[in-house]
Formats: structure tokens, sequence, C-alpha cells
């Protein structure tokens, strides 16, 4: 048998097959099977949702995907190409929002995005460039009019979708969110899977993990 894509061109299609991870169990020395012979297929611009209660494999399973660690035996494929093989080669087309923010609490919002955006955007964009380009993901997640305000003075909800905007400014196809809503309202939370969805719809695959049934 054999894998076969057919990917949009800057889209993100990701496949998988048979993945399986062990770990030694500290006290016995014994293999244990964290995840079991997992195959699925996520298409260009699908919003998916791991879904399960803690300790389900829902992180493990996430991490597997997005070469952070590698599944034990299986294969991941990114747009045909292996992940694993060629990580250094495609990584830039995906980023992971994590569970816990990290961006520096006592600077404002747009010049910690500024900051990011020279980090990982093309030098010759220039100064105009990187401004727009932060404008644009500002409005994304909903935080246009937070521009100047410090990030230790956002509420929980906006400091996570400034970590998404964080993520996202390096323009990837493929986003993976590690619980990014994990301690949110439910009203806080349903409004962040919105705009995963419209950015999902805009054109980037998204992979989001959560316990959050509703």
């Amino acid at each position: 048998s054999s894998l076969v894509t057919a990917a949009t061109t800057n889209h993100a299609e990701l496949l998988c097959s048979q993945l399986s991870r062990e770990v030694i169990d500290r006290t016995s020395g014994e293999p244990i099977k964290i995840l079991n012979d997992v195959s699925l297929l996520i298409q260009p611009c699908e919003f998916t949702v791991i879904i399960g209660p803690s300790g389900g494999g829902k992180s493990t399973l996430l991490n597997a995907l997005s070469a952070r660690q590698p599944a034990t035996s299986g294969i991941v494929l990114l747009n045909g190409q292996n992940l694993y093989t060629h990580f250094d080669a495609i990584k830039k087309n995906m980023a992971l929002v994590p569970q816990k923010d990290v961006l520096h609490s006592e600077l404002r919002l747009r010049h910690a995005l500024l900051y990011t955006a020279k980090l990982r955007l093309p030098p010759d964009l220039g100064e105009q460039g990187y401004r727009k380009v932060v404008d644009e993901y500002l409005e994304t997640v909903d935080l246009g009019d937070r521009g100047t305000t410090s990030i230790k003075n956002l509420s929980g909800g906006q400091a996570k979708r400034a970590s998404l905007a964080n993520e996202i400014i390096s323009q990837p196809n493929l986003l993976f969110v590690d619980e990014a809503t994990s301690g949110l309202d439910e009203h806080t939370d349903s409004e962040i899977m919105q705009i995963f969805r419209r950015i999902a719809e805009g054109g980037k695959t998204v992979v989001c993990i959560t316990h959050n049934l509703t």
C-alpha cells in the first residue's frame, strides 16, 4: 500500500498513518503504549479538534503530528513530505500556539508583535511592511484596539488571542493549538474557537486539542 496526497499549493494537508508511541514505565521498566495505531487525514483549510479527557493522549498525538515528540512508529506527511525526515525544511510552514503564554508581560502588544515580525519575516519587508502585517493579525484576533495596551493588562482571553497573533504572524500554513483556551470561561472559549474557524476559512489548516465538549 502507499500514501498519496493532493494538497493545494500554499495550503497544508496533514496525513498520518499508524502512529504509535511507547514510553518506559519508571516503576516496572516495561514499555507502555500511550498512542495506539492512529491514522487520520486533515485536509487543507480544515479546523480539526482533538477532544478527550485528561490523560487520554491528546497532547501525545499533537506532539507526534507536529514533530515536537515524534511517534515511535508510523508516518506523518505534510503536503506529501515526511515531516520527521524533512522537518528542518518544512518547519517554517508550521506554528504552535502553546498552552502557556510566552509574550513578555511588560511590553505593549504591538511592540511585542513587531519584535516577532522582525525575527520571523523576511528582512526586506521593511518597517512599514512589518507594521502592516502586525496590524493585519491584530485585527484577525480582534485586538485591533489593544495595540498600545501592555500585555500584563490584557484579560485572560485577550492574552490568549495575543499569543495566537504572535504565532500566526510568521504566516504558517499549518497551525497547532495546545489547549490554548484552558482555564477560560465558556463564552471566551467560544470566541477564540470562532477565531480559529475564521483562520481556517482564510486558508490555514488548524489542529486544536481541548477537553471542552461545549
